[in-house]
């Protein structure tokens, strides 16, 4: 069995995490908490996660019970980051650039239309505010001018699904708020 990729990654720097960091294998269609919570996972402390590249490959219903599900395991001061693609990107314009510019490569067995859920969804600013979390979005484009970081050409068919994608940061209070 191969290690994961992170893991090699942090390896080969010599980088050690400041942080309890713990690998847990499973698929997120399984019972993924009881999987944390047996390798020793605490939810009375406060976790940072990470669902970055992942919910565009989810539909709307199982975005919803991962929020669900990280909301109940997070304690106060528990953050999370995630990107979000445009629900109204054209998957037919990037399948024709597709089978166009990039038949030789490997992306060419893929079918983008396929590939994402573009289904109606709550969006996670909106969900995770309405269970007391705090939320900031910024941009691709945003992000670039606040790291003054240019962004590299981007094929057409590509310059609205990237430029419209977002970068969420959600926080849930240290205290409960009083109402």
């Amino acid at each position: 069995m191969s290690r994961p990729f992170k893991r090699e990654v942090l390896d080969e720097h010599g980088a050690v995490s400041a942080a309890d960091r713990r690998e847990v294998a499973v698929d997120l269609r399984d019972d993924w908490p009881a999987a944390l919570l047996d390798a020793g996972f605490d939810p009375t402390t406060p976790t940072v996660w990470s669902a970055e590249g992942l919910l565009p490959y989810l539909p709307g219903t199982a975005q919803d019970s991962l929020f669900a599900r990280i909301e109940k395991l997070s304690a106060p001061g528990s953050g999370l980051a995630l990107d979000i693609l445009n629900r109204d990107i054209d998957l037919d314009q990037l399948a024709e650039f597709q089978a166009e510019h990039m038949s030789n490569t490997p992306m060419a067995i893929i079918d983008l239309r396929e590939l994402f859920y573009t289904d109606e969804r709550t969006e996670p600013e909106t969900w995770f505010a309405s269970h007391g979390w705090t939320a900031n979005s910024l941009t691709v484009l945003d992000l670039s001018i606040r790291y003054h970081r240019p962004l590299p050409p981007i094929p057409e068919p590509f310059q609205q699904m990237l430029l419209s994608s977002r970068f969420v940061t959600v926080a849930k209070p240290h205290t409960a708020p009083t109402v």
